[in-house]
């Protein structure tokens, strides 16, 4: 009961210390003291050994093992490492939560604790702002990395953990898992959580969070609410977008810039900004990541079924971008942008089915034991891997690592 209990709290301050700050040496240092927790066990041989025959823990540490065989036919083995190293919570958190799994009710906790950080870290840097809005006049000090850089993070990471909270909010709310004053103060939460999205400014989770709405919504048509109900509500929601439109108006600009997808590589323009006026001549967030993907795929072409290895993949999207002279990459030293492509160029197409087994796997797991905080989950890393490299920064792989492996070994009890 007591090492419970210290996993527990050692998994709640992980958390915290993850989302509130850069230090990767205190995320260090609680990722080793979760493992020496779960390791000093009387009947640790049993335990791994029963373990190891799991196939939830063999389909999830699967990636990573194939990230480590890449390193082997790499040009720059030294590089690879240290990307293995980056990914090494693929490792450490299935074995942590395998050997050591939180019941149900620490589970809720920990997502309950997930929540209330991912809104209090937009609420404290909108305040922050509120300063050098007052002394400049420009609004746009209230959008994007401005109301989470205090903490180290990019806005497009932030939006995912938002979505992230948005599902345990709903799984909560949809299985009366909250009581009253919970209820009362998870109205506010959800309010905060999707203006913090729209702020945040990301075109892929603001559409992910859009679809995350629509489902829960649908779900509450069909076995929740009646007709009177769900008019009334989808009132509320449309009046609340109109004023969200109406009161934060550069989000817009982010959609805009995005009807122009021609490029030339060659093009020394800035990317388009929100805080900006919108050129068609200028990149943005579409065009170049069309771009970028053109790339990925020339090299993909060149080593398809095995890929380039894991520790030359940024050099060879470097040759490829000297080659088209693309300068806005070089400058930038841009990655693919696409976790699917990323895999891809690192293991080939032997990599990316087992990329898609895993997310395919977790997804049908959800489903049959009912885990809809599992499902929604792997839906937001599924969808925001469309545009990002989730996995290429402490930011995404710590994060969706920890959680997935939190719920994937829960106890026995459903969490339904």
């Amino acid at each position: 009961m007591i090492r419970s209990k210290l996993l527990l709290y050692l998994t709640i301050a992980l958390l915290f210390f993850h989302l509130m700050s850069s230090f990767l040496v205190t995320t260090n240092a609680l990722v080793f003291s979760l493992m020496l927790t779960a390791l000093i066990d009387k009947k640790i041989g049993y335990k791994l050994k029963t373990f190891f025959c799991s196939k939830d823990f063999w389909v999830l540490v699967s990636l990573f093992l194939i990230f480590v065989v890449s390193v082997f036919y790499s040009t720059d083995a030294k590089q690879g490492w240290k990307v293995i190293e980056l990914r090494l919570s693929l490792l450490l958190f299935p074995i942590i939560y395998g050997v050591a799994p939180l019941s149900k009710n620490q589970v809720q906790l920990v997502f309950k604790t997930f929540i209330s950080l991912v809104c209090l870290i937009p609420l404290v840097g909108i305040l922050t702002q509120w300063g050098k809005y007052m002394d400049t006049g420009d609004s746009g000090w209230f959008y994007n990395d401005n109301i989470v850089q205090y903490v180290g993070k990019q806005a497009v990471y932030f939006a995912m953990y938002v979505n992230i909270a948005l599902v345990g909010l709903f799984y909560f709310w949809y299985n009366d898992k909250l009581n009253k004053l919970e209820k009362m103060i998870s109205v506010v939460v959800l309010v905060f959580l999707i203006v913090s999205q729209y702020l945040l400014a990301s075109r892929t989770s603001i559409l992910t969070m859009a679809l995350l709405i629509a489902s829960f919504v649908a779900l509450l048509i069909l076995n929740k609410i009646n007709r009177k109900q769900t008019l009334m509500l989808l009132g509320v929601l449309a009046l609340f977008v109109v004023g969200l439109v109406a009161f934060f108006p550069k989000v817009l600009k982010r959609f805009d810039s995005i009807t122009h997808v021609e490029f030339q590589f060659d093009n020394t323009n800035p990317i388009n900004h929100f805080n900006g006026e919108i050129k068609k001549e200028n990149w943005n967030g579409l065009n170049t990541r069309i771009a970028l993907w053109t790339c990925a795929m020339d090299e993909i072409k060149k080593r398809p079924l095995f890929g380039t290895g894991i520790g030359d993949v940024q050099d060879d999207l470097m040759k490829n971008y000297n080659e088209k002279n693309f300068i806005f990459a070089i400058q930038s030293n841009y990655n693919c942008h696409d976790q699917y492509l990323d895999v891809m160029l690192s293991n080939g197409i032997v990599g990316l089915a087992v990329f898609l087994f895993l997310l395919i796997y977790l997804i049908i797991k959800a489903i049959k034991e009912k885990n809809g905080i599992l499902l929604g989950l792997i839906i937001v890393f599924s969808i925001a891997c469309l545009t990002e490299n989730v996995l290429g920064r402490n930011q995404g792989v710590v994060l969706m690592s920890l959680l997935t492996s939190v719920l994937v070994f829960r106890t026995k009890e459903q969490i339904t």
